[in-house]
């Protein structure tokens, strides 16, 4: 009887750790993220600002990438997004 209840608080033992782990796992993993998440945002929130410096005509499509240590062809890509490109914008006027 003795070892059936040594081998019962063994397991509850071993659950109780894998639980702990878990929730620690999961801590570690929220942190992470909301780090992530962040460092994005203000990257994020850098290009918007750049971008309507562009529309603005503060600077231009070169100087802001630039800026934003992006070769200006992939800031213009994201400048523009899923609007039209340059080259349809330009024969436009």
């Amino acid at each position: 009887m003795m070892e059936y209840e040594a081998r019962e608080k063994a397991i509850r033992d071993q659950k109780q750790m894998m639980q702990e782990a878990l929730e620690e796992g999961r801590e570690l993993g929220r942190s992470e993220g909301v780090e992530i998440g962040r460092s994005e945002g203000v990257e994020m929130g850098r290009l918007g600002m750049l971008f309507d410096l562009v529309s603005d005509g503060i600077l231009t499509i070169p100087v802001a990438a630039k800026k934003a240590k992006m070769d200006p062809s992939e800031f213009e890509r994201k400048y523009y997004g899923n609007r039209q490109q340059p080259q349809e914008r330009a024969a436009k006027f």
